[in-house]
């Protein structure tokens, strides 16, 4: 069952449980999430299925959308709910005008600092585990595009707004981000990612639903890569781990790179349609990235 599922991870649960939850539903041995999702939020996990363990880095690259509720007026140290408050301020003053004119400073590409209750690891120690022990240290800043952020409600204290945005964005940085700039202070109270690349929460099943119908192909989930049909025999020697060059000869759809929209990573398949490589193209050069076992044309 090479697939990946589109789960609609319900709250209060992790992403690893959510995941084990669904190894047992689908009685498979392998399978992994292309992103994580905290157990306060809900939505869209993409779950990985045996040989689709394979793609889940190349899912987890893709655009996300979030809806989101922010309180004003108190700020945590986690950044969300469970936190401990470290400040209170009066909102009184804050007007929605000004909550949509310091949101709109957020979008492009902007600097976050991930919050010390994250995975992200630190001289091999993950955030969370050092500031459990009172451990505050020192993190690098990550670009992160912000595509787009609006205000969707705005009911004081509380202001609901819509993100669309790149891999690595925290949205409780951007909570508390907002807040500062406020200066009043702010947390993320409630947060649902809506979409994951072409996967949306409308086709997410959940736990206790027919996993069957969120099933989607490896074909399908990466199709937002352009494809390339590979002749018989440098099919083959790709499989092997032999490079072979981009060209006429190789290649039975063959099209230069700037005519498949100047990708880095495309899709290998075989004459007759069925995926079995991710790689790029260098200086001519056909590299994969990843190779898949050859099984049944529908299950890719």
């Amino acid at each position: 069952m090479s697939h990946v599922l589109n789960l609609n991870k319900p709250l209060n649960i992790s992403s690893h449980g959510a995941v084990s939850s669904v190894k047992k539903k689908l009685s498979v041995k392998k399978a992994g999430h292309a992103g994580t999702l905290d157990p306060l939020a809900e939505g869209v996990l993409l779950v990985c299925i045996d040989e689709a363990t394979k793609i889940s880095r190349f899912l987890a690259g893709m655009e996300k959308e979030y809806e989101a509720s922010i309180t004003l007026g108190q700020a945590t140290d986690t950044f969300d709910s469970e936190g401990k408050v470290t400040g209170t301020s009066s909102i009184a003053d804050v007007r929605e005008e000004d909550a949509r004119r310091v949101i709109e400073k957020f979008t492009g590409i902007i600097w976050q600092v991930p919050p010390m209750y994250s995975a992200v690891k630190v001289n091999g120690q993950k955030l969370y585990k050092l500031a459990r022990k009172g451990n505050i240290v020192e993190r690098e800043g990550r670009k992160v595009n912000i595509k787009e952020i609006e205000i969707t409600s705005y009911e004081p204290p509380i202001v609901s707004i819509r993100v669309v945005c790149s891999k690595g964005t925290y949205i409780r940085t951007l909570a508390d981000d907002i807040g500062k700039e406020l200066g009043v202070g702010a947390y993320l109270s409630g947060l649902t990612r809506t979409r994951v690349g072409n996967f949306s929460i409308e086709d997410a099943v959940g736990l206790d639903e027919d996993m069957q119908k969120g099933l989607v192909s490896m074909d399908s989930a990466l199709s937002y890569m352009p494809e390339i049909r590979m002749r018989s025999e440098a099919a083959v020697k790709l499989q092997n781990g032999v490079r072979v060059e981009y060209s006429i000869n190789n290649v039975s759809n063959f099209r230069t790179v700037d005519e498949m929209h100047k990708m880095a990573i495309y899709r290998l398949k075989n004459d007759d349609g069925r995926l079995f490589a991710i790689a790029r193209i260098e200086e001519g050069v056909i590299r994969t990235e990843r190779v898949f076992s050859t099984k049944p044309k529908e299950v890719f």
